[in-house]
C-alpha cells in the first residue's frame, strides 16, 4: 500500500474521512478520500452499524506554510539579487537561490512532493542534484546540532513506542520491527530501511500530514516495537506519536497524549498548525468511535 504525502489544502478545501464500524463496534474499514483501508485500528466501542463523516479544515496549517512559503521566496530574490548584482562565481549562488524558490511553492501548495521521496525512502539523484545548496545545509545543521545537543537519540514511550531523531546505522535499537520515517529532507541509512518495517510519510518541516497519509501510514504497522523519527524528533515526530496513541486507544484528548510524550521525551514540542490538527483529529476519532474512556 502506497504512503500518500502530505500537502497544504486551500482555505476552501476539507479533507472528509469516512469511518464505518461492523457488529461490536470495531472498525471494519475505512474509507478516506475513495481509498479503502482494510485494517481494523483498536478503536473504543460503537453503533454497530454507526457511519460518520469527519471533515477537517485545515485553515491555520494553510496559513502556516503560507508563511514559509513567502520566506523562502522572499530569501530566493535576495540571493538572486546578489548573485547577479556582483557577477562573476556569485552566480553560483542562483543554485540556492533556484532552490529556495523550489522550497516556495512546496510550502505553498505542492506539499512535500518538491523532494520526490520514494516508498522506499530514497530520494532520486537528480532531485539531490536539484535541492543540492538546500539539502546540503540541512545536512550540516542536523550534524551540528547532534554534536551541540545533550538530548538522547530516542527515548521509549512504551515498550512498543520509541520516538526519537533521524538514526545512523549504527544507533537503531534491538527489537525493532516498524520504522517510522516523516522527514521529507532526509534519507534513512539503507541498513535501517531494509531490515525493518519502513513506513515513509514525508512532512515539510512544521507541517502536517493529509489526514489520509496519517491513517494510511499508521495501518502499515505491524505488531510490534515501532520507532518514529523526524529530523530531531519533535514536532512531526510528536504529532505522529499522537496519533499513534490514540488509534490504539490509549488516550482519548490531546493534553493527556501530550502529557505521556513529554514524560518520556522532553524536546517533544509541537508547533500551533500542529496541535490544532492532532487535537481535531484525537477529538473526532474519539467523537466518530463513540468512546466514552481510553483503553489503559
Amino acid at each position: 500500500m502506497k504512503v500518500m504525502s502530505a500537502g497544504p489544502t486551500s482555505d476552501d478545501t476539507l479533507l472528509a474521512a469516512e469511518i464505518c464500524l461492523h457488529k461490536g463496534g470495531r472498525p471494519q474499514s475505512y474509507t478516506f478520500l475513495g481509498t479503502e483501508l482494510k485494517h481494523a485500528l483498536p478503536l473504543a466501542q460503537s453503533d454497530p452499524e454507526q457511519c460518520r463523516t469527519i471533515k477537517r479544515p485545515l485553515r491555520s496549517a494553510v496559513r502556516l506554510l503560507m508563511k514559509y512559503s513567502l520566506t523562502f521566496a522572499l530569501l530566493g530574490a535576495l540571493i538572486c539579487y546578489w548573485a547577479v548584482s556582483h557577477g562573476d562565481w556569485w552566480y553560483l549562488l542562483l543554485w540556492l537561490a533556484f532552490s529556495f524558490f523550489t522550497l516556495s511553492v512546496g510550502y505553498g501548495g505542492v506539499g512535500p512532493r518538491i523532494f520526490c521521496k520514494q516508498p522506499d525512502g530514497t530520494i532520486p539523484l537528480w532531485v539531490r542534484i536539484v535541492h543540492f545548496p538546500f539539502l546540503f545545509y540541512a545536512e550540516v545543521v542536523w550534524h551540528i546540532t547532534q554534536k551541540l545537543s545533550r538530548e538522547n537519540p530516542f527515548d521509549k514511550v512504551r515498550d512498543d513506542l520509541i520516538l526519537g531523531r533521524r538514526l545512523r546505522a549504527n544507533e537503531l535499537p534491538p527489537g525493532i520491527l516498524n520504522y517510522v520515517d516523516l522527514t521529507a529532507e532526509f534519507e534513512d541509512p539503507e541498513e535501517i530501511r531494509q531490515s525493518t518495517n519502513y513506513i515513509s510519510l514525508p512532512i515539510l518541516d512544521a507541517g502536517v500530514p493529509s489526514v489520509e497519509g496519517l491513517i494510511v501510514a499508521i495501518s502499515r504497522l505491524h505488531a510490534g516495537t515501532t520507532y518514529v523519527h523526524c529530523a530531531q524528533g519533535h514536532g512531526r515526530t510528536g504529532l505522529f506519536a499522537l496519533a499513534w496513541l490514540s488509534t490504539r486507544g490509549y488516550v482519548d484528548s490531546f493534553e493527556d497524549g501530550f502529557a505521556i510524550l513529554k514524560g518520556a521525551r522532553p524536546g517533544i514540542a509541537l508547533n500551533k498548525t500542529q496541535e490544532r490538527f492532532i487535537k481535531n483529529f484525537i477529538a473526532e476519532q474519539w467523537d466518530a468511535a463513540g468512546a466514552d474512556a481510553p483503553h489503559h
